[in-house]
């Protein structure tokens, strides 16, 4: 889900530029150059494969966004087994006659829904892996010392005990 939500916004993101481009009037006054329209327009309209569009993607899908849309997943990914197993036990009188067990139906979803902990564990890599290609962006724009701050920060958050 967070992948093709962020697919979908960066769709939406390059759509929209380009109509941006199209519509910006043609004539500029005498001291715009072609090159500088053309410079005022990958600033402000980028399109792909530029890398400041997809910098433009990422401050837009905020680590927050990320969070919200993973948790949800997982959320989802977590319920998807227990409400399998609530569906197969609607058929609890043909299962009283080809005498099945509650017990092995449970056991069949469980192992059925076994993917579905490798997805959650590939989604919290790559939401870890963008929320510190975020934070070290981030890191670059704030000024010299804000890096050793975070680093600070990340090493208290190790070495917590409870």
């Amino acid at each position: 889900m967070p992948v093709v939500d962020t697919l979908n916004i960066a769709v939406n993101m390059a759509n929209s530029n380009a109509i941006g481009r199209r519509m910006w009037p043609a004539s500029m006054p005498s001291v715009y150059t072609a090159s500088t329209r053309q410079a005022y327009m990958d600033a402000v309209f980028p399109i792909p494969p530029d890398p400041k569009f997809f910098s433009h993607v990422l401050d837009v899908v905020s680590v927050q966004y990320l969070f919200h849309s993973g948790g949800l997943n997982i959320t989802m990914i977590m319920a998807w087994p227990w409400l399998t197993f609530a569906a197969l036990m609607i058929f609890q009188a043909s299962m009283r006659r080809a005498k099945v067990q509650r017990s092995h139906v449970l056991r069949c979803v469980i192992y059925s829904a076994d993917l579905s902990i490798w997805y959650v564990l590939l989604s919290g890599l790559v939401m870890s892996a963008l929320i510190f290609v975020s934070i070290t962006a981030r890191a670059a724009t704030l000024g010299p010392g804000f890096s050793d701050r975070i680093a600070a920060w990340l090493l208290l958050l190790l070495s917590w005990e409870d």
